[in-house]
């Protein structure tokens, strides 16, 4: 009768620890990249308030002088919290439009949008 050792052989652990170590690498990527989704989102989200609350501001700045209304010029702006505008208008007395460019940079990359308003002298 034959006398095994019991316990696992070298090649087995070899096998688990290479197992275990491409399931930990898939896990690790799979985090960074939602976490980078996140920190994206943020930065779309931020660059979406940054452009409403400038197109706002250049709406009300247009409507002062109703009915008179004056196109607003072109020009540029950075947020806060770093979102670039870039805005050009278009119209007379009667009504704008605002096209404007919206940048951002996240986690190594560079954001772009273009927003268009437009909206009438009342």
């Amino acid at each position: 009768m034959l006398n095994r050792a019991r316990g696992f052989a070298l090649l087995d652990v070899m096998i688990a620890v290479v197992v275990f170590v491409i399931g930990a690498t898939a896990v690790i990527r799979l985090f960074l990249g939602a976490t980078e989704a996140v920190s994206q989102g943020r930065r779309w989200t931020a660059m979406a308030v940054a452009a409403s609350r400038e197109v706002a501001r250049l709406e009300r700045g247009y409507r002062t002088l109703a009915p008179g209304c004056l196109v607003p010029p072109a020009g540029t702006a950075l947020s806060v919290d770093g979102v670039g505008l870039a805005w050009t208008a278009t119209g007379d007395s009667i009504g704008a439009t605002i096209t404007m460019e919206v940048t951002a940079v996240s986690a190594r990359r560079i954001l772009i949008d273009t927003v268009v308003a437009g909206f009438l002298c009342q």
